[in-house]
Formats: C-alpha cells, sequence, structure tokens
C-alpha cells in the first residue's frame, strides 16, 4: 500500500510538474519574446521642410522602462534601457511621403516606456540651395515624452512606435543668420491613425501641402513624380492646403475624412496659374 501510495504521489508530481512546466514555456514562446521582456522598435519619419538636406548626427537611443507604472525617472522602479541603433548621420529629408526608416529596437525589460533619449552628435547640419550650414543645438540630446502614448502591437510583447520629426518648425533661422535645432516631434502608431495621399500637378509649381484641422497639423512635399502621402492623422475632418509659387494659385479641399489604419485618396491635383 505504502509502494502503491508513493506512486500515486510520484505521479501527481510529474503532471504538476507539467503544468508549470508548460506554463512557463508557453509565456516563454508567447509572441516569440521571452516573460518578462517586450521587443520595442522606434521608426523615424520626416514633416518635410524648405531644405536639401537635414543631416542629423544621431548617436544612441534610450528608453525609461518603469516595470512598476510610476512614470518617475529617479524612482527605483525605473531604468535606461539601450536599444540598437546604427550611429551615423541621418538626412530626415529622405524619410517623408510615407517613407520611413528602423532608427533603433532591441529587446528590453517588460514595462511602461515613459521616454525616449536620443543622443545626438556634433555632425548636425542643413543644406539649402546647396550650400551647407551648421545646426547648433542647445542640447547633447532629444528627450521625448511618450507617457500614455499607445504603441502598435500585432504580436505579444512586440511593440512599434514612429518619431515624426517636424523639420519645419524644429529648425530656425536665428537673427544672427544662424541655424538651431529645437527638435518639434510628434509620436504615433499606424493602428490609431490614417493616412492621406494624392498628387498633384505641375512641378513647376514647387507645391507645399499641408493637411490640418483644429488640433493637427502636417506638411508634406510631392515627390517628383508629384506623389505625396501624409501619415499619423488622427481620425478626423481635415483639410488639405497647397501653396504654390512661380504664378500658381493655392488651392483647398474640405472635409477630407480620416480613419484609423485606412488610407484616404484625394486624386490628382492640378494648379492653374
Amino acid at each position: 500500500m505504502k509502494t502503491l501510495l508513493n506512486q500515486i504521489c510520484l505521479l501527481v508530481l510529474i503532471a504538476c510538474s507539467g503544468i508549470l512546466f508548460n506554463g512557463c514555456r508557453n509565456k516563454d514562446d508567447d509572441g516569440g519574446v521571452p516573460a518578462g521582456f517586450q521587443d520595442a522598435s522606434i521608426y523615424l519619419t520626416d514633416d518635410a521642410g524648405l531644405f536639401d538636406k537635414v543631416l542629423i548626427d544621431i548617436q544612441s537611443v534610450q528608453v525609461l522602462v518603469d516595470t512598476c507604472n510610476g512614470f518617475h525617472s529617479n524612482d527605483s522602479s525605473s531604468a535606461w534601457e539601450p536599444l540598437d541603433v546604427a550611429p551615423g548621420i541621418y538626412d530626415l529629408l529622405r524619410f517623408g511621403n510615407g517613407n520611413d526608416t528602423l532608427l533603433a529596437a532591441a529587446e528590453i525589460k517588460a514595462g511602461n516606456i515613459s521616454f525616449i533619449k536620443i543622443k545626438l552628435g556634433p555632425s548636425n547640419t542643413v543644406v539649402k540651395n546647396g550650400t551647407s550650414y551648421p545646426l547648433n543645438s542647445s542640447d547633447s540630446s532629444i528627450l521625448i515624452n511618450v507617457q500614455g502614448v499607445q504603441w502598435d502591437q500585432e504580436e505579444t510583447r512586440r511593440l512599434k512606435l514612429w518619431l515624426d520629426f517636424d523639420v519645419s518648425r524644429s529648425i530656425v533661422l536665428g537673427h544672427d543668420n544662424q541655424y538651431y535645432l529645437y527638435p518639434v516631434i510628434k509620436v504615433f502608431d499606424i493602428n490609431t491613425t490614417g493616412t492621406v495621399f494624392g498628387s498633384v500637378f505641375p512641378q513647376a509649381a514647387y507645391p507645399v501641402i499641408s493637411v490640418y484641422n483644429a488640433t493637427d497639423t502636417i506638411n508634406a512635399l510631392p515627390q517628383s513624380s508629384g506623389d505625396f502621402e501624409v501619415c499619423g492623422l488622427k481620425p478626423g475632418t481635415y483639410q488639405l492646403k497647397i501653396s504654390a509659387s512661380n504664378g500658381y494659385v493655392d488651392t483647398t479641399i474640405n472635409n477630407i475624412t480620416v480613419t484609423a489604419s485606412d488610407y484616404t485618396s484625394v486624386g490628382n491635383i492640378y494648379l492653374h496659374q
């Protein structure tokens, strides 16, 4: 009888161990990210400005992770986690019209990400009309508050977020004729925002596009083909204004409806003198 009881206890122990093992294994396999961790990816896109190039020297990217939802950088539960990034010069103007680039990514501790910190190097410049100018900055890093921001999560614990660098508002020409960097960066995810796209002609009008409503404004410069794309728009009703030059007349399109995770076409727009 004692032997039989021992055998039963052993079987129960093995069964319980199997349940515990399977439970941990399922958590580890969930989304391909180990339990207690999350995969964070940050993409860079551009809100256009009237420059030939905007060259930003990015050296590192970190995120502040709060494992206890406190949102305080001096809290013992918060820690800066480095992301993998290719240090170097990034031309922001390459990432307009729906284009982006993976700026940084890494597997980090699970928790709320409250801040993103981008460390800048010294080699920041702008190119305008073929001439390069130093881009001065009062700080060696850019701190972006993302508290409460929703990240895309198509798979469990795999997070994605986009940084839209507003070049037109971030770069200021001072009274001393020097260019200064005052970063204005919008953060968004593609699942809760929408996109407006179309084409504008002719290229000789040098069109500048603004999509705006009472709470949001995003700018774009069409490609040489005339195509443009404005992304990261919150659901709502917008106006699209095309500011033209070279004798062409400005044009405005009203009542453009933007819905989350969707593309809204305004078709081909022809400007007239």
